[in-house]
């Protein structure tokens, strides 16, 4: 009984079986990464003013040190509390999303474990059958009606 054939056959399913768990992971990651970068905002972008209506401004009078504090304090705050509003959500919709990503990895690292399993099973069965010179012995690996 040559079982080479189906050897080679069972480890060809198992390689698959690792190359398509290990193409679903990337394929996961991407989407994340995907998911993750459309979630959060893109900041406004910069207007630059030409050098010319820079120079059309009028002198600005000094603006004394505790208004300036005052004006950065006031909008730090605006800018905290519409950060806080926007970021939780986003991170929290993001941290879900990994989450499911990470429970679908570990539901296809058992399914590929098990199948290595199966077929170091099937193996050591076809090892066995091929190894047993007595025909009463085989008996234990055919099916049973």
């Amino acid at each position: 009984m040559d079982t080479s054939a189906l050897r080679e056959f069972a480890f060809k399913k198992l390689q698959e079986a690792r190359e398509r768990g290990t193409e679903l992971a990337a394929v996961t990651a991407a989407r994340a990464a995907s998911s993750i970068s459309g979630s959060v905002p893109v900041s406004s972008s910069f207007v630059f003013r030409a050098q010319s209506s820079a120079a059309q401004q009028e002198p600005q009078l000094p603006v004394p040190l505790e208004k300036k504090l005052e004006a950065l304090k006031t909008s730090n705050d605006a800018v905290r509390a519409a950060m806080v509003g926007t970021s939780n959500g986003s991170l929290d919709e993001c941290i879900y999303k990994l989450d499911l990503i990470n429970e679908s990895l570990a539901f296809t690292i058992e399914n590929i474990q098990e199948g290595s399993h199966v077929m170091k099973l099937l193996n050591r069965q076809l090892r066995d059958g091929a190894t047993m010179q007595n025909p009463t012995h085989k008996t234990f690996y055919l099916p049973s009606d």
